[in-house]
C-alpha cells in the first residue's frame, strides 16, 4: 500500500466535456489543458434520470439507483401518497463511511444529498439538502465555527435561479455574484480544510457550473431558439469556468506528485427546448380521472366582527410580519421576510377532506423579489415546496400543492421563507383556492413530482388501490404504449424514451423506483401541449458528463473483459465509457482499500501494475493506454478469428 498516495475528487455540478474543450480550445482553461493533456479526460455516463440526487448517490457509493433508492429530490413515504426529500445514501455505505472504517481520513464539502452529515473519520460540510445555516450541517459540530469564519462572507446555502424571461437585469446580475459567492466560499473552506486534517480523500463539490448553465445557455447558444444576441451574458458559462480553472490551478499548487486528481460531474449540460407535463397527460389520457370540484373557502381572513376566521391562523417569527388585506387592492394577504432564515404565514384549518382523494391547493401569489421561495406545510409533516410555478400574466403566479389527506381535518401552513439563502421581501396573496382532483379508487396510474415516471396505483400496495395485481402487467404494458405513441406534431417524431423499471434499475431498493420510466426527448422545434417550458431555464442536462484523471498509476487502465470485447465485435453491445458507478471503486483502488461486494461499478485504472517516479506527471498517458489496447485488440481478434467470429 502507499502510505502517501492521496486522491482529491473535484465534482462540478453539470460539468459537461464538451464546453471543457471548447474554452481550452479557445485559450480560457490552461489549468483544465494541462490535466488533460497530462491525464485522462472522457465522457462519464449518467444514470436514469440524470438529475442530482440519484447521480451524485451513484458517485459515493458505486451503486445503481435499484440498490441506493434515490431517484429524484423526492421519493414516496411508504403506505402512502405522500413525498418525501431524498436525502442520505439509505443503507448503502457511502465511500466516506468505507474509508473511515478503513481508517482513512475523508473530508467532503458541499456534496449534494448529504444532510445530515456522516460521523466521518474527518470532516463533512454537507450540501444540497442543508436546510438552513443553524441546522447542524457540519461534522464534527465543533468544526462548524471554523468553516463559517473561511467563508470570507456569511455563508449562503445555495442560489435561486432568477426568472430569465422577465429580463430584471438586477435580479440576473444578483444570481451572477452569487453563484461566484458560493463557489468561492467553498474553495475557502476547502483550503482552509486541507490544511488542517490530514486527509486521504478530499471531495469538493461546485454547484455553479449547474446553475449557470441552466440560466444563460440560450445566452451562449446562438442557435438556441430563444437566444438573445444583445443580453450582454454570452460568456457567464465560459467565464464561470474560468473561474473553476483558477481554483484547479490552487488545488495543483496544493497536491504533490504522489496525489490523484480527478474532477468528475454527475451530468452534462446542454440545451433546453422545454420538459414534458406528465401529469396533464395522465389525466387526459383516461389514467387519472379528474373531478375538479372546488371545496369552498371563506373569501376572507377576517370575520365581518374584526376576529379571525377559524379556517385562518397567522404565522409570524422575528424579522417577519402578515398583512391582511381581504380584497382591499385585489390583494388576499402580504407575507413579508425583512432578514434572512426566518419565514411569514397564514395557516389553513381544513376539514371534511375525503381520505380516498387527491386534492390540490391552488395559490395565486407574486414575489417582491424574483426567486422567493412560497412554501406549503403540512401538519403532520409533510412539505412540499411550489418548485415550478405557472406565471399568470405579468405579474402573478399560480402555486400548486398536491397532497392525499391522513385524515378529515388537518392544517396547512402558506410561507413565505427566507431560508437556505433565498431573498427575503414580500410575497402578495391574490387568491386561495382548495380542489379535490381525483378519487384514488379512480386513479390507474400517478406521478411523483421531480421524477419522470409512473407509478401504478395497485391494489396492497398503495393505501387506495385500483389496479388488482394480477392486471399489473397488462396495465403496465398499456400505458407504455400509450406513452410510445406521444408524438411530435410537426414531424411525428417521438418525444419520450419509455422503460420499465427493472430494465434501468436492479438492487433491493428497486421496489421504490417507479414502474414506468418516461424520459422526455425535446428537440428544437418540438410541438405538443404537453411541452412545457420552464421560465428562467434554457440549459438542461447532458447524460454524460466529464471524467479527468490526472496523477500516479493513471497510464494503465483495467481493460475490458474477452467477455466485453467480443460482445462489442458483434455488435451486441457498445464499446463500455466510465460510468458514476465507477467513482467510488477507482477511488477505493487507488488507496489501496478493498472493494466491498455490491457495487455496481469497476476501478478504471490499475494501480498496482506500475507506479511512476515520485515528481512526474503524465503527458504521455494516453499513448501509453492506447498502445496497451492495440496490443490486447490484436489478441484478442486472433482468438474471434480462431473461433470462427472474424474472417
Amino acid at each position: 500500500m502507499d502510505e502517501k498516495r492521496r486522491v482529491f475528487l473535484l465534482g462540478l455540478d453539470g460539468g459537461d466535456l464538451e464546453l471543457v474543450k471548447k474554452f481550452v480550445s479557445e485559450g480560457h482553461l490552461p489549468n483544465f489543458a494541462g490535466i488533460m493533456a497530462g491525464g485522462m479526460a472522457e465522457p462519464l455516463e449518467s444514470v436514469i434520470p440524470n438529475s442530482t440526487p440519484p447521480a451524485w448517490t451513484t458517485v459515493i457509493t458505486g451503486k445503481n439507483p435499484g440498490k441506493h433508492g434515490v431517484y429524484a429530490f423526492l421519493r414516496r413515504k411508504p403506505d402512502s401518497y405522500e413525498n418525501t426529500w431524498s436525502l442520505g445514501t439509505g443503507s448503502c455505505k457511502s465511500l466516506f463511511a468505507i474509508l473511515s472504517g478503513a481508517g482513512r481520513k475523508v473530508v467532503a464539502v458541499d456534496v449534494p444529498m448529504t444532510y445530515p452529515p456522516e460521523e466521518v473519520n474527518g470532516a463533512m460540510v454537507s450540501g444540497f439538502g442543508t436546510p438552513n445555516v443553524e441546522s447542524a450541517f457540519v461534522h464534527p459540530p465543533e468544526l462548524k465555527e471554523a468553516v463559517l469564519a473561511a467563508s470570507g462572507t456569511p455563508y449562503m446555502i445555495d442560489v435561486v435561479l432568477p426568472d430569465m424571461e422577465s429580463h430584471d437585469k438586477t435580479a440576473v446580475e444578483k444570481f451572477i455574484r452569487d453563484t461566484g459567492n458560493v463557489a468561492e466560499q467553498r474553495m475557502r473552506i476547502a483550503d482552509m480544510l486541507m490544511d488542517k486534517v490530514d486527509w486521504d480523500l478530499f471531495m469538493l463539490v461546485i454547484t455553479g457550473t449547474d446553475r449557470i448553465s441552466h440560466a444563460f445557455w440560450k445566452h451562449m447558444d446562438e442557435t438556441h431558439p430563444r437566444h438573445e444576441p444583445e443580453s450582454g451574458y454570452k460568456n457567464e458559462i465560459r467565464d464561470f469556468y474560468a473561474r473553476v480553472d483558477g481554483y484547479l490551478g490552487r488545488l495543483l499548487g496544493k497536491l504533490d506528485d504522489e496525489s490523484i486528481l480527478m474532477v468528475c460531474s454527475d451530468h452534462g449540460s446542454k440545451a433546453s427546448y422545454g420538459s414534458f407535463d406528465l401529469a396533464s397527460w395522465l389525466v387526459d389520457a383516461g389514467f387519472i380521472k379528474a373531478v375538479g370540484k372546488v371545496s369552498a373557502l371563506p373569501e376572507k381572513i377576517r370575520c365581518p366582527d374584526g376576529s379571525m376566521n377559524p379556517v385562518f391562523a397567522v404565522e409570524q417569527r422575528e424579522s417577519s410580519e402578515v398583512r391582511i388585506f381581504d380584497g382591499v387592492d385585489g390583494k388576499l394577504a402580504e407575507l413579508e421576510t425583512s432578514a434572512a432564515d426566518t419565514f411569514s404565514g397564514i395557516t389553513l384549518n381544513l376539514s371534511g377532506l375525503e381520505l380516498d382523494s387527491g386534492y390540490t391547493l391552488e395559490v395565486e401569489a407574486r414575489g417582491s423579489k424574483p426567486g422567493m421561495l412560497f412554501e406549503f406545510v403540512e401538519d403532520s409533516g409533510g412539505s412540499a415546496p411550489a418548485l415550478h410555478p405557472r406565471a399568470l400574466g405579468d405579474q402573478y403566479f399560480e402555486y400548486k400543492c398536491n397532497f392525499t389527506p391522513r385524515k378529515e381535518s388537518l392544517q396547512f401552513a402558506l410561507r413565505n421563507s427566507s431560508y437556505g439563502g433565498n431573498p427575503a421581501g414580500v410575497v402578495t396573496i391574490k387568491g386561495i383556492q382548495l380542489r379535490c382532483g381525483f378519487h384514488w379508487k379512480e386513479c390507474v396510474a400517478y406521478r411523483v413530482p421531480t421524477l419522470p415516471g409512473v407509478y401504478l396505483n395497485v391494489v396492497g400496495r398503495e393505501p387506495h388501490g385500483a389496479v388488482p395485481l394480477e392486471d399489473y402487467e397488462r396495465v403496465r404494458n398499456s400505458i407504455m404504449d400509450r406513452l410510445n405513441a406521444v408524438r411530435c406534431e410537426k414531424t411525428g417524431s417521438p418525444l419520450l424514451r419509455v422503460f420499465k423499471r427493472e430494465e434501468l434499475y436492479a438492487g433491493e431498493k428497486l421496489a421504490e423506483a417507479p414502474d414506468i420510466m418516461a424520459i422526455p426527448e425535446i428537440f428544437p422545434g418540438a410541438a405538443s401541449k404537453y411541452i412545457v417550458i420552464p421560465r428562467g431555464w434554457s440549459g438542461m442536462h447532458r447524460h454524460h458528463g466529464l471524467l479527468i484523471v490526472f496523477g500516479p498509476g493513471t497510464a494503465h487502465r483495467v481493460a475490458p473483459s474477452l467477455l466485453e470485447k467480443l460482445l462489442v465485435r458483434l455488435g451486441l453491445r457498445k464499446g463500455r465509457t466510465p460510468q458514476l458507478a465507477d467513482i467510488a471503486p477507482t477511488v477505493l483502488s487507488a488507496l489501496s482499500v478493498p472493494i466491498p461486494p455490491g457495487m455496481d461499478g469497476r476501478p478504471l485504472f490499475d494501480f498496482k501494475a506500475s507506479a511512476a517516479p515520485a515528481g512526474k506527471r503524465h503527458a504521455g498517458n494516453a499513448a501509453k493506454t492506447r498502445a496497451m489496447y492495440d496490443d490486447e485488440d490484436a489478441a484478442l481478434e486472433e482468438r474471434l478469428k480462431k473461433l470462427g467470429y472474424m474472417d
